[in-house]
Formats: structure tokens, C-alpha cells, sequence
């Protein structure tokens, strides 16, 4: 005789356990995210009113937050733009010929009240990259000379570096710099290194580092160079439009930026800035036609390009001064605090950075939880996964061994962008 239940009675055991049941599988299935609905940042900041109403072409579907990388282009300027490139072609010689000096100088103009320098030297560049490359060009290295940075440099950066010292038989030195939750990023080993040994040939320093995504402190860093007469390039690439910055004020020798980051210029916009005590011996990559004709001139033609891009600078930097730029800062650090928060929260990781105004821009760099390091060969397949099958647009970073996304703001940002990104990592858990 079967002692099995009959099937009544099975029945009813399966629906008095399928609450528990059900409760296990979510238990596992969201267990990082559980604590998305109480953030640690409770509410995230408002659009500022004068943005509601612009107009990104990034799809509507998409979380786009690697807006660190370049971004999209909002239709005001997008409209600009192709009315620079419109007349161009509606009569070239004359604009690229005769008119691409006055037409280049009101861009320097411009760009020199942006960001609080002498426009005259200003030097048009299609990235910060190129800008450092100039530097390292122009700079007569010899044997032995010392290009000293940190470990937080942007690689292309790094690869710069590197090459100029095989060609010359300069020594390239990393110096690291410790990160911790609990631990101000500091620069004392950069300037420990500074002072100590023969004074370096070049010091290059980031003013927000591309992978971490931290503010430095650059200001004592360039004091103590100058005091001994040491050449100091800040690489600039994300500040511009991210931070208020006065080029003037920081006193390097040399500044290189980006506009199609935060600035959202089209792409292949960017600036070296040199001041006048290195100015002369100072040349673009690309020389062309007009050496030693003046700084400004000589980077105004490196040959022929599409210059209405450049000249689509003055047109950005209208726009965001129309919405009004402490606005835009303040809410794009704010998003960007409220998102690292909530994802930190979310997959139960501690803050890489120290949370505090000095290390917060727009920008943040978060762990992964390891798990997902295990789970895919290369970063590239996790992002072109979180792309593909999750509509998110962040980069993985390798960073000291661990993986790590690094998330921005924008004003076309929203709290649930940085909310899908945090289940989207469950999802990958699950």
C-alpha cells in the first residue's frame, strides 16, 4: 500500500510553501539590491528649469552614463554646427582661406573668457591628448631628463610619455597614489618625487583623472614646481565645463583641455593653453604654413580640416551660460553623488574615493561586486553585455586588479539611468 500524499493534499503543500518559495528566489535573485528604495542620498537633485526643455539626441531607450568619454551634442548646438559647415561649403576659399583667421581668433576670444586666460595663448587642438603631445614635441629632451607623472594618468597620456622618452632617452617615472574610502587622495608621493633627485624635464598632472574620476589637488603641485623651475602641463580633458577653472589663476605652464566632453562642442574640439614663458617654444604636432607666425596663428592651421567644429565653440559655451553655469555643475555632481550612492548601496561596495566635494566632480568610479569579474574573459564583453542586453552605456575599468564602472552627469541624465545600471549587474549575478 503507497504511503505517497495523495494529490490534494500535494497540492495544497506546494501553495502553502510557494510564499516561502517565492521569498527564496527573490532573496538570491535581487539580494544587491535590496536596498535600492532606501539610498543613502534620499532624493536626487531637479532639472535646473532653463534644461527641461533641450533636446539630446541620445535614444530615448538608452542609460547613457559615459558622458566622461564624449558625449552627445544637444540640438541647439548640433544646429550651430551645420550652419558652420553649411557655409563653408557654400563658399570654401573664402572661409577657409581668407576668413578662417578673424573667424578662429573670435573662438580664442571666446574661449579665453570661458576658461580665464590670455586668449592669445590659446592653441585650437582636436583633443587634450594632441595638446600633450605638442608639449612633449616642442620640449628639448636629452638622455637622463626625467617626464615625471602618477599612476592615474590617462594611458593615451602614458603611451605619449612613454614614446617621446624611448625616442630622446628620457626616463619615464609613475609615481602611485594611494586611494582609499577612508583616505584623502593625496600628492605627496608626486611631490616628494618632484623634490627629490635631479629636477624633473616635465611633470604632467591630471586635473581629473580619467579612470578614477577623482579632483585633484593640483594647485600645490604647480606652486612647488614653479618654486624649483620645474615645467608642469595639467591635463585638463575633463575639467573644462565639469569644474569652474581659471587658467590664470593655477599659474602652469601649460593647460590642455576638452570641449567635447562636458562642454558638448562636436567632436575633435579641445585647447592647449601655454603661458607666456614657454609660448615661443612651443609648436603644435603638425607644423604647417604659419610657424613662428604667433602662438594662436600657428595651431589655427595645422592643415586642412573641418574647422566649423572649432568654430562651433563660441555657440556651446552660449548655451550653457544661457542655463547658467553653476546650475549645470551643482546638479550634475549632485546626480552623479545620488547614482554612486545608490548603486554603491545597492551591490553592498564601499566607496573607492573618500566621498567629500574635493574628490566629486561629474564623474565617479565604483567596484564592481567580484563576482562579475569571474564571469566575463575581457571588460569589453561586460560593457557590449550591458549595452546589448541592459540599454547601458558605461565603461568597465580595470583599475589596480579589480574591474569598476565609472558613471557621469549630464543634463540629459535621469535617477533611473543609474538605477537600471544597478539591476542590471543583479541581473548578471542571478
Amino acid at each position: 500500500m503507497s504511503h505517497r500524499p495523495s494529490l490534494p493534499v500535494r497540492i495544497n503543500f506546494v501553495w502553502e510553501m510557494l510564499p516561502f518559495l517565492l521569498f527564496g528566489f527573490l532573496f538570491v535573485r535581487l539580494g544587491f539590491m535590496k536596498n535600492l528604495d532606501s539610498h543613502p542620498v534620499a532624493t536626487p537633485p531637479c532639472l535646473p528649469e532653463a534644461a527641461r526643455f533641450l533636446v539630446w539626441p541620445i535614444r530615448g531607450d538608452l542609460a547613457f552614463l559615459n558622458h566622461g568619454s564624449f558625449g552627445s551634442v544637444p540640438e541647439p548646438i548640433r544646429e550651430a554646427y551645420n550652419a558652420h559647415r553649411k557655409r563653408i561649403e557654400s563658399d570654401p576659399i573664402e572661409w577657409i582661406g581668407r576668413r578662417a583667421e578673424s573667424c578662429t581668433m573670435e573662438v580664442c576670444n571666446a574661449l579665453g573668457s570661458f576658461v580665464d586666460c590670455d586668449p592669445a595663448g590659446i592653441g585650437l587642438v582636436t583633443n587634450a591628448t594632441s595638446g600633450v603631445g605638442s608639449v612633449l614635441r616642442s620640449l628639448p629632451l636629452r638622455a637622463g631628463d626625467r617626464l615625471v607623472t602618477t599612476d592615474h594618468v590617462y594611458n593615451a597620456v602614458r603611451m605619449a610619455m612613454t614614446h617621446r622618452a624611448r625616442a630622446t632617452g628620457a626616463v619615464y617615472e609613475e609615481v602611485p597614489i594611494v586611494m582609499g574610502p577612508r583616505l584623502p587622495l593625496s600628492l605627496d608621493p608626486l611631490a616628494s618625487a618632484i623634490a627629490t633627485g635631479d629636477p624633473p624635464a616635465l611633470v604632467v598632472l591630471d586635473h581629473v583623472t580619467s579612470a578614477t574620476g577623482a579632483v585633484l589637488r593640483i594647485e600645490p603641485i604647480i606652486q612647488l614646481c614653479r618654486t624649483r623651475g620645474v615645467p608642469i602641463l595639467i591635463d585638463g580633458a575633463h575639467a573644462p565645463g565639469m569644474l569652474p577653472l581659471s587658467i590664470r589663476a593655477l599659474d602652469a605652464d601649460w593647460y590642455t583641455g576638452n570641449l567635447h566632453k562636458w562642454v558638448c562642442a562636436p567632436k575633435g574640439c579641445g585647447f592647449l593653453f601655454a603661458h607666456e614663458r614657454v609660448r615661443e617654444m612651443t609648436h603644435p604636432e603638425s607644423i604647417s604654413h604659419l610657424l613662428d607666425q604667433g602662438f594662436w596663428k600657428e595651431f589655427s592651421w595645422q592643415g586642412t580640416r573641418d574647422l566649423a567644429a572649432w568654430w562651433t565653440i563660441p555657440d556651446a559655451l552660449a548655451l550653457w551660460e544661457s542655463i547658467g553655469w553653476r546650475a549645470i555643475r551643482e546638479h550634475n555632481s549632485a546626480l552623479c553623488t545620488w547614482g554612486q550612492s545608490v548603486i554603491e548601496s545597492a551591490w553592498k561596495v564601499e566607496p573607492l574615493l573618500a566621498r567629500s566635494t574635493l574628490n566629486q566632480g561629474s564623474m565617479a568610479i565604483i567596484s564592481l561586486p567580484s563576482a562579475i569579474q569571474q564571469q566575463w574573459a575581457t571588460p569589453e564583453l561586460l560593457m557590449s553585455h550591458l549595452h546589448d542586453q541592459h540599454l547601458v552605456e558605461v565603461p568597465v575599468i580595470p583599475w589596480q586588479g579589480k574591474w569598476h564602472v565609472r558613471i557621469s552627469a549630464h543634463l540629459h541624465n535621469k535617477p533611473s539611468d543609474y538605477e537600471r545600471l544597478a539591476r542590471a549587474i543583479a541581473d548578471s549575478l542571478s
